[in-house]
């Protein structure tokens, strides 16, 4: 039998034949992952833009509409892990998430936020706004909550691409919101 242009490699489950052609594609994909990771790393360190009002309005609103598909993991990824959420550490958010959007089977949640105001202080910012969260039924809206939100938001050091980049992001701190919103035990 000919052995045109393959050689035979070892592996620990056995033996495999792989063309010329094959190898060399792997290499050039190994090659290109290499330089992309190189070019992203060689960008140094990334730092969060200071917090504007523009970029605080796109915040609130990504969360909204976070909140609309249900998607907790969209949600906590801007909570630092310290963070204190309506007086929750990071756990319980997600298990309170988890549960609600659980119980909600799927229907769809509504996030109106108003009159938001921004105020800096160094490298923290606090936003605040009013927020009404209801659902569309079919005979009339169903309001769960209508409160003041109060969210205390940080640059915090953060690292991308596996460790390979690092930087700050904005992510928030603390949430409080007046009238508080009743959290039903486990």
């Amino acid at each position: 039998m000919e052995n045109r242009g393959e050689r035979t490699y070892l592996l620990r489950t056995g033996e495999a034949r792989v063309k010329r052609g094959s190898r060399i594609a792997i290499v050039i994909g190994l090659v290109a992952i290499g330089a992309v990771a190189g070019l992203y790393a060689s960008s140094g360190e990334y730092r969060a833009p200071k917090m504007t009002i523009e970029m605080a309005n796109s915040l609130v609103k990504s969360g909204c509409e976070t909140l609309a598909r249900a998607d907790a993991a969209a949600m906590l990824s801007v909570v630092a892990a310290d963070a204190r959420i309506l007086g929750m550490d990071r756990t319980r958010l997600e298990e309170v998430l988890d549960r609600t959007f659980t119980e909600l089977g799927g229907r769809l949640l509504i996030a109106e936020p108003t009159n938001l105001v921004l105020s800096l202080e160094r490298e923290q910012a606090m936003v605040a706004f009013d927020i009404r969260v209801s659902e569309k039924l079919r005979d009339a809206d169903a309001i769960y909550f209508n409160t003041r939100m109060r969210l205390q938001l940080a640059r915090v050091k953060t690292s991308r691409l596996f460790g390979l980049a690092h930087g700050t992001e904005w992510q928030i701190l603390s949430a409080e919101c007046n009238p508080p919103i009743e959290i039903p035990d486990r």
